[in-house]
């Protein structure tokens, strides 16, 4: 029978790499392009990078201070960080050749960040071959091993899983699962969602952190390219834009906890903080139980000038707030100045429930159907609404009727 190998030969495909075409294209290594320097190994070598930045990211006076700080804010969002400093954490970026996240997509560059005494120190360790993928990850680990936790923007989704799979195909032991992780995507997101359209990196760096790149920047869509090419031709020259772009991001991370750390820690004191950004972080407050602090952020929004539709919610949701916490007089001052919809009905219920004042009830019923009828918005909440207030005047009229026979046969 004849085996696959001899159909394959057959189909013109060939064994080995005898046959595969190189380019002749003059070759610009990439210890002559970037300043690095090679580490080598037992099982192969890795070209690193080393680059201290001045400690122009800290954003407070005292060192100690900012450490006090952003163990604060590890308390807030309730991670387990007593112990922990900012020289404890890892800020990590990574390169690959593609995005699907597959057993073929490869990690070719990593971007590692960390505090120091003089500033911020920036390793990156690039993977020049393919078969030195073990040499990389194996400088990984023991760079990584002294430090606490992992900061990352999208980790949780994107580079974490992609070096799991590297480290599991190559048959070592990850060291991502014994460190804490702390996703900074997901805090810009909820501290800045409801101002900023966007929350990507490249977006965050320019509305918040005053960040300008260079030209030497490549946009992401082409860094898989610019590897491929380079593995192909050996020339260097292109990379010199990739690795700014994978220091860049890391150095961003930097900046960003700083200001987070700061903003999270008393927002009603930050200078210039949009209202918007506060009532953003309100309601973060409010989903992690900061009763308290949701509270005062939200007092403190009630003075700043909001879009109407959103403050309109806000308020309502502030009502819900009070009510949560047993204040049911200030959630229903809140409600009739809200005005919605939501808070006309929440009205109803606590007068139909709880005061069993079915007739006012019936009014702010009433008062609710009236809102929907003179509405031109084509909010498709509206008919959910609409439905639900009938069948709630449809109740409180019978209510009304079989208390009123009740009242006659007592008299009589």
């Amino acid at each position: 029978m004849e085996s696959l190998i001899d159909k394959l030969k057959s189909l013109g495909v060939q064994k080995g790499v005898d046959n595969l075409k190189v380019s002749n294209q003059k070759k610009f290594p990439v210890e002559d392009v970037i300043n690095g320097e090679w580490i080598s190994t037992n099982v192969g070598e890795v070209f690193t990078v080393t680059k201290v930045y001045p400690k122009d990211l800290k954003l407070s006076s005292s060192w100690t201070t900012q450490n006090l700080e952003f163990q604060n804010l590890l308390s807030k969002i309730q991670i387990n960080g007593d112990s922990l400093n900012l020289n404890d954490l890892i800020f990590f970026d990574t390169e690959t050749t593609g995005l699907s996240g597959g057993t073929g997509t490869m990690i070719f560059l990593i971007g590692i960040g960390h505090f120091i005494n003089d500033g911020f120190q920036i390793i990156q360790f690039f993977l020049n071959s393919p078969e030195n993928e073990l040499a990389l990850l194996n400088q990984l680990s023991n760079f990584i091993e002294p430090y606490q936790m992992l900061i990352s923007y999208n980790g949780s989704s994107f580079d974490l899983p992609f070096l799991r799979t590297r480290y599991r195909l190559n048959g070592i032991e990850s060291p991502i699962s014994k460190k804490q992780h702390l996703d900074l995507l997901h805090l810009s997101r909820k501290i800045w969602r409801l101002r900023l359209q966007s929350c990507k990196l490249r977006d965050i760096e320019v509305e918040l952190l005053s960040f300008k790149r260079d030209e030497e920047e490549v946009p992401g869509w082409m860094v898989p390219q610019i590897y491929f090419d380079y593995l192909f031709t050996g020339d260097s020259r292109p990379l010199k834009g990739v690795f700014y772009h994978n220091s860049m991001d890391v150095l961003s991370l930097g900046s960003l906890l700083l200001l987070i750390t700061n903003v999270l820690n008393k927002p009603e004191n930050q200078s210039n903080i949009d209202a918007l950004d506060l009532l953003s972080i309100a309601n973060f407050f409010e989903n992690i139980g900061l009763m308290d602090e949701s509270i005062n952020l939200y007092k403190v929004c009630m003075d700043n000038r909001l879009p109407i539709q959103i403050k309109t919610k806000f308020i309502h949701k502030y009502g819900l707030l009070r009510k949560k916490m047993g204040q049911i007089d200030n959630a229903l001052e809140l409600w009739m100045l809200s005005g919605s919809i939501p808070s006309l009905i929440e009205i109803e219920k606590h007068l139909e429930h709880t005061k069993k004042d079915y007739q006012e009830a019936l009014k702010w019923t009433e008062r609710g159907i009236d809102l929907i009828n003179n509405s031109e918005s084509s909010n498709p909440q509206f008919k959910f609404w609409e439905t639900d207030l009938n069948i709630r005047r449809n109740r409180l009229q019978n209510k009304i009727r079989k208390s009123f026979k009740k009242d006659i046969c007592i008299d009589e």
